[in-house]
């Protein structure tokens, strides 16, 4: 293992040493989990192939890897991982787990807050349940980041474990939970029940990233960290919608956002705004007629509705037109606008051709705006009518 167990001495680090305390008791039930969870792990692999079809030869970086499942699937898989952790007993059980199943995984305690690991040298970064537990949220997913090589990718599980704490309406579902169920919406997600949430929930509750919705937060650093191909997926949704600063917005509890790295790849967190904003003006000027195109593909409730169809993952045209109800045809046409606009791709599987989002978590947030746009039209028109005409109306 490398670096002091014992954390840096500031107030941050007596967080961390809080935290390092409850996972080392946690340790023991977490291995035993990775026991049972390791013997169906096809899953997991189809994850790492859909980033690398080969799935081997890879250089891997697993942040808070816990007792090793992930890592240890991966480097069975011929890959060379580093899984690290900032709790002792989580090490030494994920090292006898490995050493149980012939896997050679390098584990090393390590605080990505101040990590040792070098810059810009893996495939792969991985932060699975992670973030939630860092106070310097922003700081953590700034250093994953630069652990990777332009042409890789992060992948980030979390979740808004603990909104309910902060949100009514949460809290709500939450407790209805509990009472259906017999455990709390975060536990039965995990399908762990023997942790003590609400201890952790003490320890964690009151960090300013468990205290707001997140998804938006994450992808717009990613984006200003010069990551794109941004892709979220949603484990959990159970139609729940909470009020925002952005308006109205869905709330999954657990959620999958992975972004790859490009080559050209800028950190853009400090640009200022005025330059940000010349640099958009000027791209629309050179990109005019693209974005005159853009617009009037969306500009059918036809291509709107196939949007929002394809959000919920790949279609073939038959799917698409039995949606619609219209002819294949016309679905076809309306398809090959999109594809114009860039707004949707396609790829070729046997003898069917799928369609799916070109960027999912941009089209979201431009669905997002233009929600917004409309609640607040509604909201200004019901504070209209409150009022009651003007004299200048009468």
């Amino acid at each position: 293992m490398n670096g002091d167990p014992s954390g840096p001495d500031d107030a941050s680090g007596e967080a961390h040493s809080t935290l390092e305390e409850y996972w080392d008791r946690y340790a023991p039930v977490s291995a035993e989990k990775t026991r049972d969870e390791i013997r169906d792990t096809e899953w997991l692999k189809r994850k790492l192939r859909a980033y690398y079809p080969n799935g081997s030869g890879l250089r891997i970086a697993d942040i808070g890897a816990g007792t090793g499942f992930v890592s240890i699937t991966y480097a069975l898989m011929g890959n060379s991982v580093v899984a690290t952790e900032t709790s002792g007993r989580m090490l030494e059980e994920g090292q006898r787990i490995a050493e149980e199943m012939g896997a050679e995984v390098d584990f090393r305690y390590d605080d990505i807050l101040h990590t040792e690991l070098p810059a810009g040298s893996f495939d792969l970064v991985i932060l699975r349940n992670v973030l939630f537990c860092i106070e310097e949220h922003d700081e953590a997913l700034s250093r994953a980041v630069s652990l990777v090589k332009p042409g890789g990718f992060i992948e980030i599980v979390d979740g808004n474990y603990f909104l309910h704490l902060n949100d009514e309406g949460y809290r709500r579902r939450n407790d209805h939970s509990k009472l259906e169920r017999g455990c709390s919406v975060y536990q039965r997600m995990l399908r762990v029940s023997e942790q003590d949430f609400d201890e952790l929930g003490g320890l964690v509750g009151g960090f300013s990233i468990n205290q707001r919705p997140k998804i938006g937060p994450e992808t717009d650093l990613l984006m200003r960290l010069g990551m794109n191909n941004i892709i979220l997926n949603c484990d959990d949704y159970d139609g729940y919608r909470t009020l925002t600063e952005n308006g109205w917005e869905n709330m999954p509890l657990k959620f999958t956002i992975s972004a790859y790295k490009p080559y050209d790849c800028v950190d853009r967190r400090f640009e200022s705004r005025k330059d940000s904003t010349v640099m958009m003006f000027n791209n629309l000027e050179r990109s005019g007629d693209a974005i005159e195109e853009f617009f009037i593909a969306l500009s059918a409730k036809e291509r709107l509705d196939i949007i929002r169809f394809l959000m919920s993952g790949d279609r073939c045209v038959n799917e698409i037109s039995d949606r619609l109800g219209v002819s294949k045809k016309l679905a076809s046409y309306h398809l090959s606008v999109l594809r114009s606009s860039g707004l949707v791709c396609s790829m070729k599987v046997g003898r069917n051709v799928f369609y799916r989002l070109s960027d999912g978590v941009s089209t979201s947030f431009l669905f997002r705006i233009a929600q917004d746009v409309v609640d607040k039209k509604l909201t200004d028109e019901d504070i209209v009518f409150a009022k009651g005409p003007s004299s200048d109306t009468i």
